[in-house]
């Protein structure tokens, strides 16, 4: 194993467009780069906006209470019964 480029934080894919000529991945920073010769081409090929961790459990919370509550609307009103596990129901409290 060789290394071709230092000075990347977490790259997590890379593409090899030719023997010199590679694309690497970085997920957390959202960014396509490219590295030529051993040298990164300043402006990345992509650049996305990518969610925190905290974004990410903050979205999961939200979606698990929308999920909860769409359950509720199929409560029935005649005997009072639902498809909520325990757990969420503690977590309605």
């Amino acid at each position: 194993m060789q290394t071709v480029f230092k000075g990347l934080q977490l790259p997590t894919t890379m593409a090899f467009l030719a023997p010199n000529d590679i694309l690497v991945l970085e997920k957390e920073k959202g960014t396509v780069d490219r590295i030529v010769n051993g040298n990164l081409i300043a402006k990345p090929v992509l650049k996305v906006n990518v969610a925190s961790e905290v974004e990410r459990a903050y979205r999961k919370k939200k979606n698990d209470n929308e999920s909860i509550i769409s359950r509720l609307e199929r409560y029935n009103l005649k005997t009072g019964e639902n498809d909520l596990t325990d757990a969420e129901k503690q977590r309605l409290k």
